[in-house]
């Protein structure tokens, strides 16, 4: 019991150490966000009240850029999860992009995530995905990366890439900037 309540400090401890930081543009330019998306979706019409952009400081001075982008309505769920993370230490940012991998295979429940990188990598490390159904049906994409300080986690449902070329038309521009971004 004592060991849990000290993990539990700890969370906490760190938890109260985030605060919420003002967004730049250079921030912006590297989030993939749903009028970037909205580009390779026929007829879709992104509504803005459904996503949210946020960044948080930490007490080591890193950061997190998040973007999340959640549409229940029409025939298919459209989501979009966008998380930077710029660490002040390249073995930090490895820690960052284990713990987000060992998070999405604990959350990815009763779906696949089949490993593609064949499609596309990025980085010093990276894992491109096409997100299955448990029956093999294609439904988004997965990716993770790291380079450097820098770590980033994309996740897509709704629509997906499979071809090269699209992928990088997608992505390229969004991991530049990101390769642009401030380290603490």
């Amino acid at each position: 019991m004592k060991k849990i309540l000290t993990v539990f400090s700890m969370v906490a401890l760190v938890t109260a150490c985030s605060e919420s930081a003002s967004l730049t543009e250079q921030d912006k330019a590297a989030v993939l966000q749903i009028e970037d998306l909205a580009l390779w979706i026929e007829g879709f019409e992104p509504d803005p009240t459904k996503g949210s952009l946020v960044k948080t400081k930490e007490f080591d001075k890193s950061y997190d850029i998040e973007y999340t982008y959640e549409d229940e309505e029409g025939d298919t769920p459209l989501y979009l999860y966008h998380s930077v993370s710029v660490q002040p230490s390249s073995s930090d940012a490895m820690i960052v992009h284990k713990a987000m991998d060992f998070g999405t295979w604990i959350g990815s429940g009763e779906t696949n995530l089949v490993t593609r990188n064949d499609l596309f990598s990025w980085g010093d490390e990276s894992e491109f995905c096409l997100w299955q159904t448990e029956s093999g049906d294609t439904f988004g994409n997965y990716f993770t990366g790291r380079k450097g300080k820098k770590v980033v986690l994309i996740a897509i449902s709704g629509v997906y890439f499979d071809d090269t070329e699209a992928i990088h038309e997608l992505l390229d521009e969004k991991l530049e900037a990101l390769e642009r971004l401030p380290v603490p």
